[in-house]
Parts: C-alpha cells; sequence; structure tokens
C-alpha cells in the first residue's frame, strides 16, 4: 500500500480577525495540518484560532519570539527565520509537502476538480507556481455566519496576475537544498546534493489562490496605514500599490467610501503602467473554486464583522513599532559599543607595544 501523502500549511498572521476563521475552515478541507505563527495580533486573531483548535481543527498555533517580532518588521526577506520554519513542520509532521499561505490566500481548483486529489498528483522534483485569483471588493461583509469569500462576486482578469506562490516539498529540500524566498512568492537554492541542475519549473494550471487582499473599509484603513508605517520605519519608502489609497486617507480621513475600496481592490500589486485603463473582471462562476466554496457548508461561529475598533488597533501597531526601533537602536548601540571596546582594547595592545619597542631603543643607545 502507496504511504498517505501528508501535507500541511503554513502561515503567519497579525491582526486577521475578519478573515482567520474562513481562512482556517477552507483551508482545513484538504490540509492535514495547519501551522501559524501570531506575530503579536492585538485584534481577536488569537482568540479565534484558539476556539478552532478547542473545536478539534488540526491547528497547531505558535508565537513569534520578541527578536523574531524584532527583525522580521526590518527585513521582509528573513529568509533564515521563513525557513527554519518550514524545516520544523518537515519534521515534526514528517510532511511530503508544504503549502506556504497568507491569511487573505485560499488554495482552490479550476472547475469541479478537488484540491487534495490534486495536491497529491504533484511531483515532488518539480517547482510549482500557483498564480493568485484577486476577488474585487463590493460592499463591506454584513452577516458574520458567512464565509468570506462569499461576499466577492467577481475576480480581476486573471492576466493582470503577476504574483504566484510556491509550493516546497520535502525531496527540493532535501535534494536541490530549495528555500522559500521573497514573501514565499519563490525558490532559491543553496547548494545541492548530487544533482547539477535546479529542478524544473512549471506553473499549475488547475491549483490557483482565491486571494482576498481588500475586504472592507475598515480593513483598507488598517492594512494600508499600517503598511505604509512600517514601510516608513525601516526604508522610508512607500509601498507603489498603497500610495494612492494612503494619501486618498491623510486626505478624506475615515470617510473613505467604498467605491475608493473596491478602486484599490482592482489596482493591487498592480504595477504603475497597469492602471492606466479600467481594469477588467470576471464574474465568479459557481463552481470556480470547489463545489463547498460558495455554499452555506462553511457557516462562521466565532466572526465578528462588525467590531470596528480600528483606530485602537493601528495605535497599538505604532506602538509596537516604537519598541522594536528602540530595540534595533539599543542592538546598534551595543554592537558599537563592544567594537569601540574591542578597538580600545587594540590601542592599548599597540600603546603597550610601542612602550616596550621604546624601553628597548633606550636600552641599546646607552
Amino acid at each position: 500500500m502507496a504511504k498517505k501523502m501528508i501535507i500541511c500549511g503554513y502561515c503567519r498572521v497579525k491582526n486577521e480577525a475578519d478573515i482567520i476563521e474562513s481562512f482556517c475552515r477552507w483551508n482545513l478541507t484538504y490540509l492535514d495540518a495547519l501551522i501559524i505563527w501570531d506575530d503579536n495580533s492585538s485584534d481577536r486573531t488569537v482568540e479565534i484560532i484558539q476556539f478552532l483548535v478547542d473545536e478539534g481543527l488540526s491547528i497547531e498555533l505558535l508565537h513569534l519570539t520578541k527578536e523574531e517580532q524584532i527583525h522580521y518588521e526590518f527585513d521582509i526577506n528573513d529568509i533564515m527565520s521563513l525557513n527554519e520554519r518550514c524545516k520544523y513542520i518537515f519534521q515534526k509532521y514528517n510532511a511530503d509537502w508544504v503549502v506556504p499561505l497568507d491569511a487573505d490566500e485560499f488554495l482552490c481548483c479550476e472547475g469541479d476538480t478537488d484540491v487534495r486529489l490534486e495536491l497529491e498528483k504533484l511531483d515532488e522534483n518539480v517547482q510549482y507556481s500557483i498564480y493568485w485569483r484577486t476577488g474585487i471588493f463590493s460592499h463591506d461583509p454584513d452577516d458574520s455566519t458567512i464565509f468570506l469569500p462569499n461576499y466577492f462576486k467577481e475576480y480581476r482578469d486573471p492576466s493582470y496576475e503577476m504574483f504566484s506562490k510556491v509550493l516546497l516539498s520535502r525531496t527540493l529540500v532535501e535534494k536541490w537544498g530549495a528555500m522559500l524566498y521573497a514573501g514565499k512568492h519563490q525558490l532559491v537554492f543553496q547548494g545541492n546534493t548530487g544533482s547539477s541542475s535546479v529542478p524544473p519549473s512549471i506553473t499549475h494550471n488547475t491549483l490557483c489562490l482565491a486571494h482576498y487582499p481588500i475586504r472592507s473599509i475598515t480593513h483598507t484603513l488598517i492594512k494600508v496605514i499600517c503598511a505604509q508605517i512600517k514601510n516608513f520605519s525601516y526604508d522610508g519608502e512607500t509601498t507603489f500599490h498603497y500610495k494612492r489609497i494612503y494619501d486618498e486617507i491623510k486626505s478624506e480621513g475615515t470617510r473613505i467610501s467604498a467605491k475608493m475600496v473596491r478602486q484599490f481592490s482592482l489596482e493591487y500589486a498592480l504595477l504603475p503602467q497597469q492602471m492606466t485603463e479600467s481594469v477588467i473582471t470576471v464574474k465568479q462562476p459557481s463552481d470556480v473554486l470547489g463545489s463547498d466554496f460558495l455554499s452555506d457548508n462553511l457557516r462562521l461561529k466565532y466572526t465578528d464583522y462588525s467590531e470596528s475598533n480600528y483606530l485602537g488597533t493601528i495605535l497599538i501597531f505604532i506602538e509596537q513599532i516604537i519598541e522594536k526601533l528602540k530595540c534595533k537602536n539599543k542592538e546598534v548601540i551595543n554592537e558599537t559599543s563592544g567594537m569601540l571596546q574591542e578597538m580600545k582594547t587594540l590601542f592599548d595592545d599597540l600603546y603597550k607595544v610601542n612602550l616596550d619597542l621604546r624601553k628597548q631603543i633606550e636600552q641599546g643607545n646607552s
């Protein structure tokens, strides 16, 4: 009898209370386990995940260490931390595949194909890229029992999508030294153990990632403001696809409209040249994400779409950024102090050597 394939999901989350229950319930329809690292969320994200764990869903909830929280903010390509977590999953769960996800991503298939069956067909010696299918915002969700993707009736034409996510197999790691890189959008290879070439790369045409980056007016305020604050804090740059809506928020405050948020969801993660004309959308077919995806079978129990303390979430995020900057500055000061001490020791040694030389010269002259 063939060994049962073990497929695990990996996700790092921060303040995803509006979508985390939908995310877990859907992705656990095909995963054997979902491992979630929380990055110091200040909303109900952790509480909801714990409810799901208590309900019996196969979720392991872990927390980033304070050191990881600090460095993750200031190094968006924190490759080692990301891959250490994947290594943990391969070892603890004896996983054959790790599916790296963000909380706004729902792995699905075209047509009626079953996600699990499609994953079990994968060749573990191949790099697979899976492209986004970005849902377009229409209005704020209002019934907290309804699966969040049910509110999205159209998605952006797939021809606009530039970003994909990769899957990571145990074989790719062990045979080629594969590592996740650049936001889990690609793999890099740190050396191989016997093979002279990298594994073939394939875009999977059946699997896709239903993607919901913009979900409500409140969510937009939190996401854009916090993202820009983080960007300003570590390199002073703005993210190009956030800048327009960020400027609107600065101008309009909390009065941004549903129309404005819809436009932001249409343009999300597009290049500036792609935003010069109207973005084409496609109506959401009823079966595109699996037979249960748009049905009532995925009812929510713990989500509250009416929660609106977005200002508190933003203020706590600012406080966390300031604290991380303080810690980062302390590290720099400590490193500088250590270097100065090493220099002082070196100069002291040189001074002693110089004194000895002088004594020898004086004795030789006498």
